[in-house]
């Protein structure tokens, strides 16, 4: 019931100060709800910061048109 109000399309932004590279990220959140998800793989240095960004946007899209986006938990693996 609670999805109709997910956003189909989320934006992350996944910065990576090494290599000074971005990568934006649509993110159904209606879809796959309470398991962990692979959303991409990232290679970051262990001395060099980087940051998960997720934010609202008017361009979201959901089934009752008015949406709430979740700032869902994000995990580290180490390979």
């Amino acid at each position: 019931m609670c999805s109709q109000y997910l956003p189909r399309n989320a934006r992350l932004d996944v910065v990576n100060f090494y290599n000074k590279k971005a990568s934006v990220y649509s993110i159904n959140q209606a879809a796959r709800p309470a398991q962990w998800n692979v959303v991409g793989y990232h290679m970051f240095m262990s001395d060099t910061p980087g940051k998960l960004i997720m934010r609202n946007s008017k361009d979201e899209q959901c089934t009752a048109g008015s949406c709430f986006w979740i700032a869902d938990p994000f995990r580290h693996m180490e390979w």
